[in-house]
Formats: structure tokens, C-alpha cells, sequence
């Protein structure tokens, strides 16, 4: 009974950054809104009902906290096409991510110049042509914040990228690592490496329109070129 206790607590974990456990506050957030998130992560559709039993408050409760993260712009209510064709109404916190992103970004790192946040991104979403989801913003924080990479370099990437027809930050953190890898640290140290592999491909392949059942061969010779 015991062992099927312990299974069943360890099912289905909710996984949340540990940044914005860091930050939440600083982002205006409280205990409660914080714990009606991780509700919205775990419970199927948003489900009020048992957003509010399982945090033991009434769904007239859990409208207020909602409405205070809408007021902070931390949470929008967005419009979803069900399968049957049908719209419905979720709340998204897609903003929350934004805003922790800029935030993290607007710190200064080890006295050099501020990052401005809102540019990157913009360039970003301007470039692949959508929002950036929560997961692509945590891989652009992960980039500054955890592999330290410099923005221009980052943007270089991306151009890079798109160059190839290949807008995925997978694509894109492909792109970085082989630089890292080959300690290639500045925007100009790219650029001729670019040069040199743009030269490669053209004298060993023919020219040929990429598609996405290319994206993983562009990945391998980006990661096995020399």
C-alpha cells in the first residue's frame, strides 16, 4: 500500500524553472499566484473546479487571483480552436515568461553593458515570424545566463540560421555549440568560420532547396565540421 502510495505522489511531476522560483517576487507575484500557476501546470484545461479544491479555496477566489495576474499583465486570456472547430477561452502566462525574460536580461552581468531584453526577443519573434514559447524563451535565458553567450553572437546564430532556411532554436543552439567548441568566442571569429563552412558546402554539395527533413543533416554538419 505504502509503495503505491509513494508511485502515485511521484506521478506526473510538475516541472518548473528554477529562475522563476528565484524571481518570482521580484515580478510581483505572491505565494498565492505563484501556487495557482503551478495548479494551472498540473490540472487538465484549467479546470477552476479543481484549481480551487486543491487549493482549498472557493473558484470565486481563484477568479480574483487571476484577475490580480491580468492586472499585473503577467497572464492574458487568449482564444484557442478546439478539435471539434469550436473557440474557447484559456488564460495564458505567456506575458509572466516575457516579463521574467526581460527582467533576467535587464540585470547587469559581471559590470558589462545591460542586455536590453525587449530588442533580442523582438528580433527573434520578428525573424521566425511568432511569439517565442516558454520553452524558447528558457533556451535564449539559458544562452546569456548559463553558456554566457554574447548577444551579438547569438544574433549572428540566428542569421545563421535563417540563412539556411532553418529558424528552430534547436537549430540555432546547434549552431552555438559548434562555435563553442571550436572556441570561438567573438562576432567576427563566426563570421569568417561561416565564410569558410559556406565555401565547404558549396564545393562539396549542389545547391539544393532546404526543407524540414533537412534540419538534422544541417544540425550534423554543424557539429562535425572542422
Amino acid at each position: 500500500m505504502r509503495e503505491k502510495l509513494l508511485a502515485s505522489l511521484q506521478a506526473k511531476p510538475v516541472t518548473v524553472s528554477s529562475t522563476l522560483l528565484t524571481y518570482y517576487t521580484q515580478l510581483g507575484m505572491t505565494n498565492d499566484e505563484l501556487a495557482l500557476f503551478l495548479q494551472f501546470e498540473y490540472v487538465a484545461n484549467q479546470d477552476l473546479t479543481i484549481v480551487a479544491k486543491n487549493m482549498g479555496i472557493s473558484e470565486q477566489i481563484v477568479l480574483k487571483i487571476l484577475q490580480n495576474l491580468m492586472t499585473k499583465q503577467l497572464v492574458v486570456m487568449q482564444q484557442i480552436v478546439l478539435g471539434d472547430g469550436k473557440i474557447d477561452l484559456q488564460y495564458s502566462f505567456e506575458p509572466m515568461y516575457q516579463k521574467l525574460v526581460t527582467l533576467l536580461m535587464q540585470a547587469p552581468q559581471n559590470k558589462k553593458e545591460t542586455v536590453n531584453a525587449s530588442d533580442i526577443v523582438s528580433i527573434f519573434e520578428q525573424e521566425i515570424g511568432k511569439p517565442l514559447t516558454p520553452m524558447e524563451l528558457e533556451m535564449l535565458q539559458g544562452w546569456l545566463f548559463e553558456d554566457h553567450y554574447e548577444p551579438d553572437l547569438i544574433k549572428l546564430a540566428l542569421k545563421e540560421a535563417s540563412l539556411n532556411q532553418v529558424t528552430s532554436l534547436k537549430y540555432i543552439d546547434k549552431i552555438l555549440l559548434s562555435w563553442e567548441r571550436k572556441n570561438i568566442k567573438t562576432v567576427a571569429q563566426a563570421q569568417k568560420q561561416s565564410e569558410q563552412f559556406r565555401e565547404q558546402q558549396k564545393d562539396s554539395q549542389p545547391i539544393i532547396n532546404i526543407s524540414e527533413n533537412m534540419t538534422d543533416i544541417l544540425m550534423q554538419n554543424w557539429l562535425h565540421e572542422e
